[in-house]
This record gives structure tokens, C-alpha cells and sequence, in this order.
């Protein structure tokens, strides 16, 4: 008789979905800021991050930040992860950074292993420049705020 294939054990599906390269959306609903997001995973537990963002309006905004994220918990299909990063930005002509710290959980459904789903809460803080209006009061950027997040990636 033929023989089938055996399926892949967990720790090993999680090999082959760790040691990729995932393109895709990270959207923050308070302040309304989209970013690409370029996720390369070092290995099952650890991970790099780089988040670009523009965008044209009143005040022209532009940033990119690099972040690391590390996986404390694995749960079936979900990641449970915290991390930090730090970056540049400038809205109008004012240059600034950007801080964060986040904790999140991302899901890889069974039936497409490709696709990353995820949320994320966390404390950011933009400092030395203008406004983004996360707080419509403070005319200069130096703000501190809660957030969420949703994450969306295809991984390659």
C-alpha cells in the first residue's frame, strides 16, 4: 500500500514559519496612522521589525521606526509577544522620535500558514516636533499615549 506523508510536528511548522520574511499592514486607529510593516523573524522566538509610514494632509507626516518583538508564549495558531522600538519621524518641517512598548498576540490560521493576523496594545511616546493631534490641545509633539493596533502580513 502507499505510504502517506507524515505531517509536520508543531515545533517543526513553527521552523518553517518563523524563518521567513512578512510584508504587510500595521493600522493604529487612535490618530489614524497606517504603516508598512517588513517583519524578518531571527529565529521562533525572536524578531525584527520595520514600520514606514507618510502621509499628506495639513501637516505632512513621514516615519520609520525599527522595533524587536520577542514570543513568550506559543498557543496552537497564536503567538503571544512583547517588544520595544524606537524611530524617526517628521510632520511638517519638525524632526522627531518615536518611542514605543507593546505587547500583542498574532494568529497564523491553519488553513492559509502564509497569513500573520494581529493586535496589539501598548505606550508610545512622540516627542520634538508638532503635533500629530492625538491630543488636539497640545500645539508641540510631546505627547504619551495608550494605543491598539491591528496587524495584517503575508509571509514569503
Amino acid at each position: 500500500p502507499p505510504r502517506s506523508t507524515p505531517k509536520p510536528s508543531s515545533a517543526a511548522s513553527d521552523v518553517y514559519k518563523r524563518q521567513r520574511l512578512g510584508l504587510g499592514l500595521f493600522y493604529r486607529p487612535n490618530g489614524s496612522v497606517e504603516e508598512i510593516s517588513v517583519k524578518n523573524w531571527l529565529s521562533q522566538t525572536d524578531a525584527l521589525e520595520l514600520l514606514v509610514s507618510y502621509r499628506e494632509g495639513t501637516s505632512n507626516l513621514f516615519s520609520v521606526e525599527a522595533r524587536f518583538n520577542r514570543v513568550f508564549l506559543q498557543e496552537g495558531e497564536y503567538d503571544l509577544y512583547y517588544g520595544a522600538g524606537g524611530g524617526l519621524m517628521t510632520v511638517g518641517t519638525e524632526k522627531g522620535t518615536r518611542l514605543r512598548v507593546f505587547s500583542g498576540s498574532e494568529m497564523f490560521p491553519t488553513t492559509s500558514p502564509n497569513v500573520g493576523i494581529g493586535v496589539e496594545i501598548g505606550l508610545i511616546r512622540e516627542s520634538a516636533g508638532p503635533s500629530t493631534k492625538f491630543d488636539a490641545s497640545n500645539k508641540t509633539l510631546n505627547e504619551q499615549t495608550f494605543y491598539h493596533a491591528f496587524t495584517a502580513r503575508y509571509y514569503f
